[in-house]
């Protein structure tokens, strides 16, 4: 009887045993079919999306089409099946081993309810095992499937908001930024559900303490990545450059997150047991203080939302101001919550808090248009033909190439004053940031034609001198040619000499300047060929916002796609490798473009709506640089970033 019990034992350890392999063999095949069917759900989704998203009038080719499934079948096999095919394997196994385990426990009489003391407190072996089974399986979902399926629902929210726009860069931003939270706000809801709902709360010491933290982080943690959520999706919709101005933009979202972080901050202390209305209270009291103790920084902030609503000017605009006592005239080059800040034509970079813009007046020479009308104040003497003398400068003015003809200009004879008769003349420039550069050439050009013509501007004399006795005035016997320099046309320089001037083009490399690798290789081949073209020598630079090897080894790089697509098309091309330290890295291109003296300043960026830093850089630089500047937009197609 002994020997049959021991065959009977050796028997079911057999078919455990052999139930426990089948069961692994088709947890294995389950996994991947079910995992196939997932992906191929997923790859038909995101062809749908794009196909859809195309652009609108350009039909796909048979071929694009062939590419285009191929390119998202094989991304999303790469990104998806492994990792999900790898979860349900391990979501099987662990099933059939709680079945084989509950079939040995019957087998040889063995209960679940069999209780582990730990502590004061004592649990079954059947909750310790889900409760196992539960952190693992947790464990694994948030190490594993976690990443591509945040990946591929981030894709699927982008293409149905904005399914006809490139947004490789803005997608790999808000992944990066929600990656984190997301694990850390599953970790704690695994554990949450796992103690709650397994263990029970009555065998859990401080479960009060724990739940209430639990619930305000988790909250926090899912705020938070609604609000990052939100504020890309109205960045890339609602508030898109194309519908908003930047700055406008940038200030509704600030205040939208700032929002929705304070509902979900009261729905966290609501949630922990806080009372409703003291949390109210509070909030308010806290906001009362801080505005009461920051009154410029609140008054700057307000102002700013102002400015952003009203939209008296942009970023790019030639303003004039008063400030601290003194009219301040500059380009706008940056528009915050609680300041602006303005480039004067000398080179002062200049703050001015907000409040003091909303509340004086403030000038805009480039609305409606650039033009702007400039008045003159000149005398001649008594004994002078003011006739002669209008239509010296009429003559003047209309030979002038940077002075526009329409609307026309105007001499009027404003008055008789104690030495001289006073004519006004008014002329329009086709750009405000001129007016100094264009009235001393209107100016050199009318003393050089009264003094031909024998027109006396006339001044008062404090000693009587017979005019026989001074000495002859000295003159230049030479032609010379004087350089006009124009702020908004600052690689053009006029001819000046008698008669009509001309504009030529002042000779100099092409400067490159470069942000990565990626820029480098997506920018390189429009900009060699533009040298080429030119017949122009190529400078590349490529600025180091820090020293480290891997910034650069990124520079370096970049600038051998320079030179590699340089040599190949003859063009010669000299790289630099900067390094900007301590100032801002459009200071440091500025000190390039001082030391190279090119003709023109070419930059590739890269086309996201919502990347402001590479705007509000190349903003600065058009507004600093007294060279022109192209930019090449360069979108990162899908293919060339896997």
């Amino acid at each position: 009887m002994q020997l049959s019990i021991e065959v009977i034992n050796y028997l079911k350890i057999a078919g455990l045993t052999t139930a426990l392999i089948l069961g692994v063999l088709l947890s294995i095949y389950l996994a991947r079919v079910i995992s196939r069917w997932i992906t191929q759900l997923f790859i038909n989704l995101e062809i749908n999306l794009a196909v859809k998203g195309g652009k609108e009038g350009k039909k796909r080719t048979p071929e694009q089409m062939k590419k285009l499934r191929r390119r998202i079948t094989r991304r999303t096999s790469q990104r998806l099946y492994p990792a999900l095919n790898k979860i349900l394997q391990i979501m099987f196994i662990f099933i059939v081993l709680l079945i084989v385990v509950q079939v040995f426990l019957e087998f040889f009489n063995l209960s679940l309810t069999m209780e582990v003391g730990v502590g004061r407190y004592s649990f079954t072996l059947a909750l310790i095992i889900k409760f196992v089974v539960a952190l693992v399986v947790g464990y694994f979902f948030i190490q594993v499937l976690l990443s591509p399926l945040l990946e591929s629902l981030i894709s699927l929210l982008f293409l149905l908001a904005a399914p006809r726009k490139k947004l490789l860069g803005v997608k790999r931003r808000v992944y990066k930024n929600l990656i984190a939270v997301t694990k850390l706000f599953f970790s704690i809801l695994v554990i949450y559900l796992s103690l709650k709902h397994i263990l029970g709360t009555e065998n859990i010491p401080f479960w009060g303490i724990f739940d209430r933290i639990a619930i305000f982080v988790m909250i926090i943690a899912g705020t938070y990545m609604v609000v990052e959520m939100i504020a890309e999706l109205l960045a890339l919709t609602y508030l898109s450059p194309e519908k908003m101005d930047v700055h406008t933009a940038q200030a509704i979202g600030k205040f939208a997150k700032i929002a929705i972080f304070l509902i979900g901050l009261m729905v966290a202390l609501v949630a922990i047991g806080l009372n409703p209305l003291a949390v109210a209270t509070s909030l308010g009291l806290i906001g009362f203080a801080l505005a009461f103790g920051l009154q410029d920084t609140v008054a700057n902030l307000a102002a700013g939302i102002q400015i952003a609503i009203d939209k008296p000017f942009k970023i790019g605009d030639r303003i004039r101001v008063t400030y601290m006592g003194r009219d301040t005239w500059g380009d706008v080059v940056d528009i915050g919550l609680r300041s602006t800040k303005i480039v004067t034509p000398e080179g002062e970079y200049i703050t001015i808090p907000n409040m003091i813009v909303a509340k004086e007046q403030v000038w805009n020479y480039s609305r409606p248009d650039k033009r702007l009308a400039e008045t003159l104040e000149i005398g001649i003497s008594y004994g002078s033909d003011w006739r002669l003398a209008e239509k010296l400068i009429l003559e003047i003015l209309n030979e002038i190439p940077l002075v526009l003809k329409t609307p026309r200009p105007l001499v009027w004879m404003k008055e008789f004053g104690e030495f001289s008769v006073n004519l006004e003349v008014r002329y329009w420039i086709p750009d405000a940031r001129d007016k100094y550069a264009i009235r001393s050439e209107v100016l050199k050009r009318i003393k050089d034609a009264f003094d031909s013509a024998g027109v006396e501007i006339p001044f008062p004399y404090r000693t009587v001198v017979f005019k026989r006795e001074l000495p002859k005035e000295s003159r230049l016997g030479e032609e010379y040619r004087s350089p006009l320099v124009l702020p908004s046309l600052g690689w053009q320089e006029a001819a000046i000499s008698p008669g009509p001037g001309e504009i030529k083009i002042l000779e100099g490399p092409l400067l490159a300047a470069t942000s990565s690798p990626e820029a480098a290789r997506a920018s390189a081949p429009y900009i060699v060929t533009l040298a080429k073209n030119l017949g122009r020598k190529l400078t590349v630079l490529y600025v180091m916002k820090e020293a480290h090897p891997g910034e650069r080894q990124k520079g370096s790089q970049a600038l051998k796609e320079f030179r590699r697509l340089a040599e190949r098309e003859g063009v010669w091309v000299e790289t630099l490798l900067e390094e900007a330290g301590k100032i801002p890295v459009e200071l440091k291109i500025l000190e390039v473009v001082k030391e190279t003296t090119p003709s023109l300043v070419v930059m590739g960026y890269l086309y996201t709506p919502t990347e402001k830093s590479e705007s509000g850089i190349v903003t600065r630089l058009m507004s600093l640089l007294d060279v022109p500047v192209m930019l090449i937009p360069v979108i990162f197609e899908e293919e060339e970033e896997e």
